[in-house]
């Protein structure tokens, strides 16, 4: 197995059509290449990990070529060979593009540093190009100096802000990137999933193919659709086999802690830990499963997953249930199909349970109580609702 490298950065796209997803913002970058367009500036928002950066260093390296072969870079000119280093994570800047991460320098000397380099012509690119990353945590001076910038902006610079919360930009600045303002969707787990399953087969990590979907499929629900983090997770699988000596050295009663490496948060199997002492009414398991979360939130949220996927295989599998994400259920007990549509025909329960596990989410979320003691609640409540089905069952 290959480790000489981090996997986000060996596996970070260098072309389109490498990105996972994203292929409304995509088609829209490349009607602005096919008409020559580069706004001057633009805005990438949606959550972490979904291609915001990436986006923005891929269409300053399409933009940055001289000669487009059939809409993509040659690869050869001096335009290319000037982004590409951006691209691929090994510099953050080259002669004609510039990455700040606002986080870490958000400040006036952030403003400073545009307005000498803006003023500099590209050298071997039709533009010289700032990515702004992270751009919400730019302070309001600094930002007072970058509209400046923008409304008397250089013919041959150009600015594209990244960012997760785009409603603590400035309206002025907002309105500066209506021309190339672009959501990302939050990811597919399930094609995050495939993106790491491929990964690992690369890889060389010859496990078991159940395994390997298992393990992917932890890494990509835990990361909560953030990509770049779900292949550090692999990441971390990869150096837990090599650890242990190799594919060969992995046992079947090591399996749980292999996809326990995969999940950075909770592993699938304390969810189903929990679940069996809720519909075993075994108060101990759910509590023990409770306080063994690592992370509260994505724990409940995990829950409320798989509560979800009950209810649909309920009410009607073949229109509702979502068979990529069968393997959720697997692990428990939970009433017949025929006895829950009585259920929910006749009663609010299900609704209780459901919005239980969503207050006690938004709950935790908001650090407003001890999420334990949230969950634990909550948990005491859908137990005696199921013991009730019990006994009527």
């Amino acid at each position: 197995m290959s480790t000489n490298q981090q996997l986000a950065k060996k596996y970070r796209p260098s072309r389109f059509d490498q990105v996972l997803g994203q292929k409304h913002v995509i088609s829209g970058l490349k009607g602005l290449l096919r008409r020559g367009k580069f706004p001057d500036a633009m805005l990438f928002v949606g959550p972490s990990g979904v291609g915001k950066t990436t986006l923005a260093r891929l269409f300053a390296h399409y933009s940055g070529c001289k000669e487009l072969v059939n809409n993509e870079p040659c690869g050869k000119c001096s335009g290319c060979r000037s982004t590409l280093p951006v691209v691929q994570g090994a510099s953050t800047t080259s002669s004609d593009v510039t990455e700040i991460n606002a986080a870490l320098d958000g400040g006036i000397d952030l403003i400073r540093q545009l307005r000498d380099l803006s003023v500099l012509n590209p050298v071997s690119s039709k533009y010289r190009v700032f990515i702004l990353d992270e751009a919400h945590q730019i302070t309001p001076s600094a930002f007072n100096g970058a509209l400046k910038l923008l409304e008397d902006p250089s013919e041959l610079t150009r600015y594209i802000f990244c960012t997760t919360n785009p409603e603590k930009l400035p309206s002025a600045i907002v309105g500066r990137c209506r021309e190339g303002y672009y959501t990302l969707d939050t990811l597919d787990h399930m094609e995050v999933a495939k993106r790491l399953f491929g990964i690992a087969r690369k890889e060389g990590l010859k496990l078991p193919e159940d395994l390997l979907k298992k393990i992917c499929v932890e890494a990509a629900s835990s990361s909560g659709g953030d990509v770049r983090t779900a292949i550090g997770q692999l990441d971390m699988v990869l150096s837990f086999v090599a650890g242990q000596g190799g594919v060969d050295k992995i046992e079947k009663s090591m399996y749980k802690e292999v996809v326990a490496h995969a999940a950075a948060m909770t592993p699938s199997t304390l969810v189903q830990e929990y679940m069996n002492g809720i519909f075993e009414n075994s108060f101990s398991r759910s509590f023990q499963a409770i306080k063994l979360a690592s992370n509260h939130a994505y724990f409940t949220q995990r829950i409320l997953e798989t509560w979800h996927q009950l209810t649909y295989r309920w009410i009607d599998s073949d229109q509702l249930a979502d068979k990529d994400k069968f393997w959720m259920m697997k692990g428990f007990r939970s009433p017949p199909t025929d006895f829950m549509r009585k259920v929910i025909k006749s009663s609010d329960d299900l609704e209780v349970i459901l919005n239980g596990y969503a207050e006690a989410l938004e709950r935790i979320k908001a650090y407003t109580t001890d999420p334990i003691t949230v969950l634990q609640i909550h948990t005491l409540r859908v137990a005696k609702i199921i013991q009730r089905w019990a006994e009527a069952s």
